[in-house]
């Protein structure tokens, strides 16, 4: 890659890492009032959108099948569908594997 194309790479990727790093800073840990969700860690940005995300890793099949091990959703409610629809696809997806 020439230098110029070295140099294009860098401010890219450096501005992907800038957005993320914005967004992760407006987002906070859920107050202890939350209900939580057992395996999985829940935020809640300051807009109040909520974001579960998955502490264990979910096995490669159900990767490869689609499943998502990071959920938003406007409402807790939402989010806890969400969560549970991830891991029913999973289940499925092991499942099918071991049949």
């Amino acid at each position: 890659m020439s230098p110029v194309g070295q140099a294009r790479l860098a401010i890219t990727l450096a501005r992907h890492a800038s957005d993320r790093i914005t967004e992760v800073q407006i987002m906070h840990n859920t107050p202890a009032s939350t209900p939580a969700i057992p395996g999985w860690r829940l935020i809640v940005s300051d807009t109040g959108r909520y974001w579960a995300i998955r502490k264990r890793a979910f096995p490669r099949v159900a990767l490869r099948a689609g499943v998502e091990p990071a959920v938003d959703a406007d409402t807790f409610e939402e989010v806890q569908a969400a969560v549970a629809a991830q891991e029913e696809k999973a289940r499925t997806a092991v499942e099918g594997v071991s049949s």
